[in-house]
Formats: C-alpha cells, structure tokens, sequence
C-alpha cells in the first residue's frame, strides 16, 4: 500500500493502509527535511546543521552519507529523475549537487548574498526549479539536472513570495502572506485569500486541488474555480501533504499526530 514518512526526532514510516509503522530511525540529530526519490527505494534526510544521509526504505537503514563539505542549514532537497544525484540548497546561497553512489559533491553554484530557500524537480523534463533571494525579493532559476554550470532561465518573483510551485502546464501557483495566487506570464490571478498568514500549502497530482494550513485550520480548495472544498480544525498544525497517487491529504500536528483525509474517512495513523 501507499507510504507516508513523517519525521520528528526520529524518521518514522507508516502503511496507510493499515495505520502501522513500518519502521523508525534516528540518522542524524535534528531532521528537518526529506525526501524519497521516485522509485520509493530511497529516503534522503536531511537537519537543520546542512548534513544529509539516504536510508533504505525497506529497513529504514543508512544507505549513504553525503559528504557536505561545509554544512549549512538550508532549503529542502530532492532526486534527479533517474535517482542518482541528490540536489540540496543552503541560506548562504549555494545549491549544490550529489552523487549517491559514493556521497560525493559533484557540482555546485552560487548565488552571492542571497538565501537557496525552496527546490522543485520537475521530473519530465529533468530540470530543477530554485527559488533564491533575501529582503522580501527573490527569483526562480531554472536549471538542467545534469548540470548546475548554466542558468536555462530566470523569473522575478513579486515581492514577498514565499512559497511556490510549478504545475505541469507551467503556469506558478504561490504563496504571499494570506493568499494563494496563479502566476501566468504577467497575469496574477487570485485564487484564495486568507483571514491569516498561509503557513504550508501542496497541490494533488491532477493540480486541480490545492490545500493550506492557516492559523490550525485546513482548507482545499478547487485551483481552477476558486471553490473551497473543505475546512477543518487541526491544533497546531505543522505540515501538509496530498498522495501522489489519490486524493488523499496527509496533516501532520504536533498535538494530533498525522491525521489523513480522504473521500470518506478520516483516520490518525500515530
């Protein structure tokens, strides 16, 4: 069945299908993101000191440490297409690219004085999205997986973005302060606005869908009509994620644990 990783002070990975944790691990002190790549095999892990490990999801064991040759806290990381490198990004701005069969640094560049703070692999096409800046301005460059060394394109974000993310057609959905917005070209058309500040928001696989965590409430709401689907009440609400196979969203709270939604039926799972 599907599998949800969730991460605290350990890593723990669940069976939704059952509600059972498959198996817990604490690689590295202080996790603050991860990551699988797109055959499931492999969990990369990284904290909030810049180091990055990859576990076997199958036992939840050390598969390979990253050697980071200056840790940095930084941006969330993800897989190249075909598994075999690993893109991570720091606030002194630099992105950089690793080799998972031995760990190595194999390629990186630089954006002086700014902050790497978001990646997105855009996986059918093989090129990585980055948004990157400092004081409220910021920009996405986009680059080819298989090299860092040439800039493919560059788009100025409007100021104060502070998430976002590519659909497939290759319109932009982000996030400024309390609203959700679609960016095509120089258009912005608002989608949702929010009594409080957007503090996580993912889109379904379909793109249709979106879901954000506001102030403990969660909301979905229908990309293309601007219609809200659902609103609900989770304390202290910190993360947020739909399958990449169903409609189902996974809600992670400090207080609740992970509560998922689906068609018909709520269930916590830890």
């Amino acid at each position: 069945g599907e599998r949800l990783v969730t991460v605290s002070r350990d890593v723990f990975l669940w069976d939704l299908s059952t509600g059972n944790r498959i198996w817990s691990a604490r690689p590295l002190k202080y996790p603050s993101h991860l990551a699988f790549d797109l055959s499931g095999q492999l969990l990369a892990v990284k904290n909030t000191l810049g180091e990055i490990v990859i576990l076997d999801t199958k036992s939840g064991e050390l598969a390979c440490k990253l050697n980071v040759p200056t840790p940095y806290e930084g941006s969330n990381i993800c897989f190249t297409r075909e598994s075999d490198f690993l893109i991570s990004g720091t606030w002194d701005g630099r992105l950089e690219k690793y080799r998972i069969s031995d760990g190595k640094l194999v390629d990186s560049v630089c954006f002086p004085d700014q902050m790497v703070t978001q990646i997105q692999m855009i996986s059918s096409n093989n090129e990585l999205v980055v948004k990157h800046g400092r004081y409220g301005k910021s920009s996405l460059s986009k680059f080819s997986a298989r090299s860092l060394n040439n800039i493919l394109e560059t788009t100025e974000l409007p100021d104060h973005t502070e998430k976002y993310s590519i659909l497939p057609d290759g319109r932009l959905l982000i996030v400024r302060s309390r609203n959700l917005e679609l960016q095509n070209g120089n258009t912005h058309i608002p989608i949702y606005e929010s009594e409080d500040s957007i503090f996580q928001f993912c889109i379904n696989k379909a793109s249709d869908l979106a879901a954000i965590v506001h102030s403990d409430t969660i909301t979905t709401i229908n990309v293309l009509s601007r219609a809200i689907h659902s609103i609900c009440e989770i304390p202290f609400a910190c993360a947020i994620e739909f399958s990449p196979v169903a409609d189902e969203l996974a809600v992670g709270s400090a207080e609740s644990g992970v509560v998922i939604f689906g068609s018909s039926e709520i269930r916590d799972t830890a």
